[in-house]
């Protein structure tokens, strides 16, 4: 699901996700990761709301793809609504 996050940015931070991928998901399978899309900078953490207060602490204004690792669902969010 997309909420607010333009498709180009979306593509980015799930071709960022695939290149992370083998390399977290033994160790954080099941956990969340939200990753800024232009500094591929990631924030993981056992609660997506953790994670992405990680991420908006560093990045306020920016949009972020998130997933939860090992599973196929992937959603974008904007930063917002004080999570």
């Amino acid at each position: 699901m997309t909420v607010g996050l333009s498709s180009g940015l979306m593509k980015k931070g799930k071709e960022q996700y695939d290149i992370l991928k083998p390399t977290i998901e033994r160790k954080y399978w099941g956990q969340y990761i939200v990753i800024e899309p232009i500094s591929h900078e990631y924030f993981i953490n056992v609660r997506l709301a953790d994670a992405l207060r990680e991420a908006k602490n560093k990045f306020p204004d920016r949009e972020f793809f998130s997933a939860r690792i090992g599973f196929e669902i992937a959603l974008s969010l904007v930063a917002c609504c004080g999570v």
